[in-house]
């Protein structure tokens, strides 16, 4: 029992030092094992599945993954080490290549960038668990003497050795990244900036969230001396020791337009791809009479290039939830670049592509109509980071972010309807944004109590927004605040009289169409969230 015991440990131990392995040389072989796995598993999970562990785990289902498939490594670590003193000295080398050809082919499922780095990353991959598994066994890959298991010297020398080996890959590895970092597709969030079209410069100050007044074109106002700040959830609560009027601005609020390092990311994909814009072109064909490919700089130069400010919000965002954001947004018009390849009369919808697989599909009649539509190239006065969709993605306001594909490479022209990659595993085809008011701050100023927060409905706009203090017996109208762009949230504040104690805060939102928020609450599946946010302060 206690040499099955030191055994578990010791392939624990080699189970580990293959993972991190395997981080080391990611640089040199393009991928990384568990990594590679998990997105697999992701792609072949049914769509009830990947519905089940996103609204249970949200945006901590692809780490969770991962996590699971290490433990499950390191399990299997434990196992093979604490069965291998049973293991006959004459098939301890055949037994070997287990861990090895598990290694291979975790390796071939990770490696996405091509047949020669897939056949790099399979032979360094499954090189490190002969040796290391080997070192981590003290030996045991060959025949030993009776009890060699049972001395720890072997086993602590050929620990150390492995760690000594692991710290010079990583060396290589760093090293080949420093010297060659190209070779790797370039660093995540490198972006340019791109100049303003003309009127914009203006216009982009006034939505840097500098004013603090009660619209456009109010004056900015001093920020108040805030004597206690504390964050609940995604709600702001403070106490400010002043007379001054609010704006929309104070504590808490969010800015007009979103900061770019805090606009919201969610990706199936758990590894973004990461294309160099210099040899990346993308493919507009299908069924057209002219297909034809950009360039980066094609898009850059295009003469409908244009800027709008959006926001975006996940479909899997729950009520009240931070998977929202706004953004001054560059790009050209998806139609322009459709009807220069003249589509055939037949064409119903035109289907985007990413690089990671992904697809989604709009109908030509719609896009045809909305040329605010955008094949974006830009997000706040900067070229597109990785992580945002780089080089180009698409953009289609007033629907949910699942149908702005990233890191485009094909604008299809289908003669049939496409079935997208959510559609298919069961969340809604349209994805129209539902009405949306969400609580974002509440502060005291004396005898005064401020609730603000953002309302959105997409293209029906937003009409009024009321708040409640006390569970929805009562409501007063909020103020609402100019929205930065025709397809972006309104900030909003209600400012009342009340003692100081316990709030139980209610908002909802009515669209441009008269439609008030429904208050009966859903879950994200499959057509987005909907109910009032609820928020019991006590201030």
């Amino acid at each position: 029992m206690a040499a099955d015991f030191r055994g578990a440990f010791r392939g624990a131990v080699g189970a580990l030092l293959w993972v991190a392995g395997t981080a080391l040389v990611a640089p040199l072989a393009g991928g990384v094992p568990l990594v590679g796995v998990a997105q697999f598993v992701i792609e072949a999970s049914p769509g009830a599945v990947s519905t089940t562990a996103i609204e249970a785990l949200g945006e901590g289902a692809q780490p969770a993954l991962v996590a699971g498939l290490g433990i499950g490594a390191l399990a299997a670590g434990a196992a093979l080490g604490a069965y291998w003193s049973r293991v006959p000295g004459s098939l301890r080398r055949p037994a070997v290549l287990v861990p090895v050809a598990l290694a291979g082919t975790a390796a071939a499922v990770a490696t996405v960038a091509g047949p020669l780095p897939g056949l790099l990353a399979a032979t360094l991959f499954g090189a490190l668990p002969l040796v290391v598994y080997g070192l981590a066994l003290g030996g045991a890959v060959s025949p030993g003497a009776p009890g060699a298991d049972d001395d720890r010297r072997p086993f602590l020398g050929s620990l150390g050795a492995a760690v000594l080996g692991l710290v010079g890959v990583g060396a290589v590895s760093g090293a080949r990244t420093v010297l060659f970092p190209g070779a790797s597709g370039g660093e995540d969030g490198e972006t340019e900036p791109l100049p303003a079209l003309d009127g914009e410069d203006a216009q982009a100050a006034k939505e840097a969230g500098t004013t603090d007044g009660a619209g456009a074109g109010a004056t900015v106002t001093a920020t108040p001396e805030v004597s206690r700040s504390e964050r609940d959830g995604q709600v702001t609560l403070s106490t400010a020791e002043t007379d001054a009027e609010f704006g929309f601005g104070f504590e808490g609020m969010p800015r007009p337009v979103t900061p770019l390092g805090s606009h919201y990311v969610v990706d199936k994909t758990i590894d973004d791809p990461e294309i160099d814009d210099e040899n990346w072109s993308l493919s507009v064909g299908g069924a057209a009479g002219d297909t034809y490919e950009l360039t980066f700089e094609d898009l850059l130069d295009h003469p409908e290039s244009t800027s709008q400010v959006v926001t975006m919000v996940c479909i899997s965002n729950q009520v009240g939830g931070d998977l929202i954001s706004t953004g001054r947004w560059r790009g050209v018009p998806l139609r322009a670049l459709v009807e220069q390849a003249v589509p055939d009369g037949e064409v119903v919808d035109v289907v985007t592509k990413s690089a990671d697989g992904y697809t989604e599909a709009l109908p030509w009649s719609y896009v045809r109509d909305h040329p605010e539509v955008l094949v974006a190239y830009g997000l706040n006065g900067r070229t597109l980071s990785t992580e945002h969709g780089a080089p180009a993605r698409l953009l289609v306001p007033g629907r949910y972010g699942m149908r702005s594909t990233k890191w485009l490479t094909d604008i299809e022209l289908s003669t049939a309807d496409h079935v997208a990659y959510w559609e298919e595993r069961g969340w809604d085809e349209e994805a129209v944004v539902n009405t949306l008011s969400y609580i974002r701050a509440v502060q005291r100023r004396g005898g005064r109590v401020a609730v603000g927060g953002v309302a959105y409905a997409g293209f029906r706009g937003v009409d009024r927004v009321e708040v409640s203090l006390d569970g929805g017996d009562t409501w007063v109208d909020a103020d609402l605040e100019e929205p930065p762009g025709e397809f972006a949230w309104h900030r909003w504040r209600a400012v009342v009289e009340r003692a100081p104690g316990e709030m139980s805060i209610r908002t909802r939102a009515t669209d441009g169409t008269g439609e008030v928020q429904t208050k009966i609450p859903s879950q994200p599946h499959p057509a987005g969230s909907t109910g009032w946010h609820r928020k019991t302060v006590d201030l």
